[in-house]
């Protein structure tokens, strides 16, 4: 699975993020909760029944197909036949249903 991480821009982030004041801090709380449920969204566009997936749980990668995709999570079904409720960010497309 693969990251893209600008650690430089981390570390920008997280110094502004230690100048703030409480009420700053709420603020950019919900500028944070807002970009998520964007990306959730365009996520969940992209995503079919039956494309081939796979996530991180607990250190492993689990991979699976997807039977169902709700307003907000993703059933997957995993190889060996578990059913899990997942966020789509966190999932990983690795072959499209055509």
């Amino acid at each position: 699975m693969k990251t893209d991480i600008d650690w430089k821009k981390i570390d920008e982030m997280q110094a502004l993020v230690n100048s703030t004041n409480e009420d700053e801090l709420k603020s950019l709380t919900n500028m944070v909760k807002t970009h998520r449920e964007i990306l959730t969204k365009r996520k969940i566009k992209e995503l079919r029944i039956n494309d081939r997936v796979e996530f991180i749980s607990k250190s492993r990668v689990i991979k699976g197909n997807i039977t169902k995709v709700n307003i907000k999570r993703v059933i997957v079904k995993t190889d060996g036949g578990t059913t899990w409720d997942i966020p789509p960010l966190m999932l990983t497309v690795i072959a499209w249903n055509t």
